[in-house]
């Protein structure tokens, strides 16, 4: 079996930028950023970590070939254990990029095909390596010095300082991927630093920006919309009254934008409500579902979640996994019910991504719900 998908085909009338850099360069923050700014972002490796779930098509064929060593207690596939292999033995890796690669073709053609957006992002780890950069109008390449990196790696995904230091340098060298680049993001400073760069990158190649400021409501009216880092003094003004020891600046705000976005509630220039959500895997993940003081918050979740959820679907969300403070599920929880939430332990989701996703994403301390968004998944069981 060749490891070679077939081609992608261009679409017409679609900007496509390729997006990529070695482990902890911050690809997935200039993503998101990108997705402030109004395009749609895929995430080649995440497409990858669907498309062997159980039951997913990448499945079955990996567990024939690899062996059920590959397994974990729950029928899982173990990427550690998997990575084991295939790192190890270069002809196990063809093997099993001959399975993934063209269902993860297939995954970002259907996407790109149903996506409504103009400027497409393509985030892959191996964007250079594969012929994915020659289906790219753009190559983008995210950039940050190794110390920086290795320490990301130590806080954000515990590695011990040792391992870190060896993912980074095992990889090919960043220099390669940056001698090839349209464009280089420099993101070992600040976020806001970052979002300036990106900003200015966009308004170069396309000559004008979704992401800056936007009207206003009126004092009697209010108005609901996604937010952007334009926003970010407002909202760290309405987190910071909620709760004071927060002590939130407008760059600790910009730096959230980096990880996550936003929909707020506006009355004039005062947010009265907000939602975080994220998109990873087709998946949005909603959080910091808060209310100011003195506000009708059962006026206000119906029109807040409706408007995020409609943005979501344009960025191909299948589902929403709604985290909440238990308090304030008991206040809205004939709301959420009416809006087809359904409250749900993480274990008793049924397929395996959105059960994941859940058990990553809800605390103990929060009612969990779940919401589908699609009938036909990108990567439906076979």
């Amino acid at each position: 079996m060749s490891n070679e998908a077939p081609p992608l085909q261009k679409p017409e009338g679609k900007t496509i930028i390729g997006l990529t850099g070695n482990i902890a360069t911050g690809k997935s923050v200039v993503r998101r950023m990108l997705q402030h700014l109004g395009a749609f972002g895929i995430d080649a490796d995440g497409l990858t970590h669907l498309a062997m779930a159980k039951g997913a098509p990448a499945y079955r064929p990996i567990v024939q070939t690899f062996g059920r060593y590959v397994l974990n207690e729950e029928g899982q596939i173990n990427r550690q254990r998997l990575g084991g292999i295939v790192f190890n033995d270069p002809e196990a890796l063809k093997m099993l990029e001959a399975i993934i690669h063209p269902i993860v073709r297939q995954a970002i053609a259907a996407l790109i095909e149903r996506s409504p957006q103009d400027v497409i992002v393509i985030e892959a780890i191996k964007l250079m390596e594969g012929s994915l950069s020659s289906f790219c109008d753009q190559v983008w390449v995210a950039d940050a010095p190794k110390d920086i990196r290795v320490a990301r790696l130590i806080d954000k995904r515990q590695m011990a300082p040792k391992e870190a230091k060896r993912r980074v340098e095992v990889q090919n060298p960043q220099a390669e991927k940056t001698k090839l680049a349209d464009v280089v993001i420099n993101n070992g400073l600040s976020y806001e630093h970052t979002w300036e760069q990106v900003r200015t990158a966009w308004i170069d190649l396309f000559g004008s920006t979704t992401g800056t400021a936007q009207e206003d409501a009126a004092d009697d009216e209010m108005i609901i919309r996604r937010a952007t880092p334009s926003d970010a003094r407002q909202i760290a003004a309405f987190l910071n009254d909620l709760d004071p020891e927060l002590n939130l600046t407008r760059s600790d705000v910009i730096g959230l934008f980096g990880q996550r976005a936003y929909f707020i509630a506006l009355s004039g220039e005062d947010v009265k409500a907000i939602a975080g959500w994220q998109i990873e895997n087709l998946i949005v993940r909603i959080s910091e579902l808060q209310f100011a003081a003195n506000t009708n918050a059962a006026e206000i979740v119906a029109p807040l979640l409706t408007q995020l959820e409609e943005d979501a679907k344009t960025l191909q969300a299948e589902a929403a996994i709604l985290a909440v403070d238990n308090d304030l599920y008991a206040a809205l929880e004939n709301h959420f019910k009416a809006l087809s939430y359904n409250a749900l332990q993480p274990s008793e989701i049924r397929i395996s991504a959105w059960r994941e996703a859940a058990k990553e994403f809800a605390e103990d301390s929060q009612a969990c719900l779940l919401k589908k968004l699609r009938e036909k998944r990108i990567l439906r069981p076979v």
